[in-house]
């Protein structure tokens, strides 16, 4: 280190680039920092502060966090108090300029990118415990390779004004690629960390890139898992039982992404079976284990969601294999057994509502319904009829199977709306993107098919709620921004008039519903999602609202 460094440069071990012993040094200047290079600033040794005593000792009895962290600008006011106020919005984020290994030096970004991945990922990953991964982070134990993932994809879901212009090349993207060139030398090793590597790169190139090479991450997850044989072994190796657990939650989370993988993409699944599935610890049992207090195997008092997501993403995978060979109907009786053998705790109510919401699980409990009434949809979406007789504007006698359909988007319209008004956040994984696509069509067909208006003031109502929920997804998943498309656009041409007629619309509903995300990687950030035959059937009025991102008419009150 040369010895002409600033105090905050040294301390973090970073390179001080000093042009002018009179000014700050690059790197305080980008940060808004005060440098202790720039001999021009006069500032007294200590302040005074209300009360007596010295600021830097009034400053100790909080919790110290960087300045450069918040942005905020440190000048003294007239007062003798130090007063902090912000030089803009997330002006001195390092994220936005800095090199991976920048962001690995700040501690508290790492550590909130880390947290900010289970806030939003908890629904579909379980591979690591929030807890023992902080502490083990605190030590240093974590794989590079591991860690440099999970930031990749939480620093999507921060504060980082990621919609300015300097701002728009770094979603991630350095994060993954040197997490990537990690894997590339150790791609064969057979370990969990590689395993739990990919199954981030997976994740993170089936969100925010491209969904062929998410399926080669999850195949090559599965061809190691399979070479160590470890989802054979769990239930017989027991000497370290916390390893164990933690084994077979890596094996569940592999194969629930597995299982509500883009189910109708056409990608053949690689012939290694994931099979028996393991049986997991509800949280307490973990919880008593991972403290080594009194511990009860297999104990059944406090929910299991995992397990049952797990044993729910099996039955949608079968769902989703039977309606390509038209055979659904017998798949709804597991369906049936599924929802009558959970148990009380795991049930959508009120209290288990306020239960999962106290205990930081609200996300895969509302997943795990979601996934049901999903599965549902996909067995029925075919009793749909797209005909003058249903649409025409009379009160056509429609079949139980429709009704129960509409009962089923129903319920994920009201999934989807009360996590937004009670906990702020949205689902936004693969799955809930096909959900939201079926459940769109369902209410367009209920709202062109009734003739009540407080029922199709419903329809519309919930329609809005998810394209509102679908713009604020997509501001994060760039999958979502196909999603967003393939609803704008379906919307649009299901406004004008008697489209049904048209001889392609059929062709048109199945692509609609059943190729979500396998083509999106090919294309740029500004036209993902694009889809110009549906785009065909569009008249002038529709291209002209689309122009203007005008809000699709058959959304507005005055139509119909």
């Amino acid at each position: 280190m040369p010895k002409l460094a600033c105090k905050d440069c040294r301390e973090r071990k970073l390179k001080c680039i000093v042009l002018n012993r009179a000014n700050d040094c690059e790197r305080c200047a980008q940060r808004g920092l005060r440098c202790s290079l720039n001999t021009t600033r006069q500032e007294s040794r200590a302040f005074s502060v209300p009360g007596g005593g010295d600021i830097r000792a009034a400053q100790s009895a909080h919790t110290q966090t960087p300045a450069h962290h918040f942005g905020y600008n440190r000048d003294m006011g007239s007062s003798g108090t130090r007063t902090f106020a912000p030089l803009g919005q997330n002006s001195a984020l390092d994220v936005g300029y800095g090199t991976s290994a920048e962001l690995l030096r700040e501690g508290e970004l790492t550590q909130t990118l880390l947290v900010l991945y289970f806030d939003n990922f908890s629904d579909i990953h379980f591979l690591f415990e929030q807890t023992m991964m902080l502490r083990h982070y605190a030590l240093g134990l974590v794989p590079r390779v591991v860690l440099l993932s999970m930031m990749a994809l939480g620093v999507r879901y921060s504060h980082a004004p990621f919609r300015e212009p300097e701002m728009r090349a770094h979603w991630g993207e350095p994060l993954i690629n040197e997490a990537r060139q990690l894997l590339q030398s150790e791609f064969d090793e057979l370990s969990l960390p590689i395993i739990q590597a990919y199954i981030l790169q997976a994740t993170y190139h089936l969100t925010f890139g491209g969904a062929r090479r998410g399926r080669m991450y999850l195949d090559s997850a599965r061809s190691l898992l399979s070479l160590l044989k470890l989802h054979k072994s769990l239930e017989t190796d027991e000497n370290d039982p916390l390893q164990a657990e933690m084994a077979r939650r890596l094996v569940a989370t592999l194969a629930v992404m597995d299982h509500i993988f883009l189910p109708f993409s056409g990608y053949e699944r690689s012939s290694i079976c994931i099979h028996p599935l393991p049986r997991l610890l509800n949280q307490e049992e973990f919880n008593a284990l991972r403290s080594r207090s009194h511990f009860s195997p297999r104990s059944h008092s406090a929910p299991n969601i995992k397990q049952e997501l797990l044993d729910l993403s099996a039955i949608y995978h079968d769902v989703c294999a039977a309606y390509k060979v038209n055979n659904v109907e017998s798949t709804g009786a597991r369906l049936r057994a599924w929802l009558t053998a959970l148990p009380p705790e795991s049930r959508y109510t009120d209290a288990s509502f306020s239960i999962h919401s106290e205990d930081f699980t609200l996300r895969p409990f509302i997943f795990l319904h979601v996934l049901y009434h999903h599965a549902w949809q996909v067995i029925l979406i075919d009793h749909l009829e797209w005909t003058t007789r249903v649409l025409g504007g009379g009160s056509p006698q429609l079949s139980s199977e429709v009704l129960e359909l509409y009962a089923h988007a129903d319920s994920i319209a009201a999934l989807t709306q009360r996590l937004w008004n009670d906990a702020h956040f949205d689902l936004h994984n693969s799955c809930f993107g096909l959900a939201v696509i079926m459940t769109q069509c369902t209410l367009l067909h209920r709202l062109l098919s009734s003739s009540d208006p407080t029922e199709r003031a419903s329809a519309r109502h919930k329609m809005r709620c998810f394209r509102d929920c679908i713009i604020r997804v997509k501001l994060h998943c760039r999958l979502f921004n196909w999603v967003f498309h393939q609803s704008e656009w379906l919307l649009r041409v299901c406004g004008q008039d008697r489209f049904w007629e048209d001889e392609m619309w059929p062709n048109f509903m199945h692509d609609q519903l059943m190729t979500l995300g396998t083509r999106f990687e090919r294309l740029d950030l500004q036209t993902a999602g694009r889809r110009s035959y549906l785009e065909s059937m569009a008249d002038a009025q529709s291209y002209s609202d689309h122009l203007e991102n005008s809000i699709p008419r058959i959304l507005r009150d005055d139509v119909l």
